[in-house]
């Protein structure tokens, strides 16, 4: 997972489903549209489950235990000092 608060985009990417991982390249719309400081309170459970149901995960128990292990992840990344490494964009 890459979030960018500051610069309002994210990335995530949702493995050990049973095939592929599923990359989420445009990751707003698990926030409600957009990416800023309170991105973690912005979290869409629904969004996410939807994203891992369409991508061929029928069981709700996995979904479910999915979702809650990317809705931690997400949690401790908002409760992270902002990263010093810089995006493509600024190391240009």
């Amino acid at each position: 997972m890459r979030i960018e608060p500051h610069a309002g985009r994210g990335r995530i990417v949702i493995g050990a489903i049973e095939r592929a991982p599923l990359v989420i390249g445009q990751a707003s719309e698990l926030f409600g549209g957009r990416i800023g400081p309170d991105f973690a309170d912005r979290f869409d459970a629904r969004v996410a489950d939807a994203l891992l149901r369409e991508a061929g995960m029928s069981d709700a128990v996995d979904r479910h235990v999915h979702v809650t292990v990317l809705a931690r992840a997400i949690a401790q990344a908002a409760a992270a000092p902002p990263s010093l490494t810089r995006t493509v964009g600024e190391a240009a």
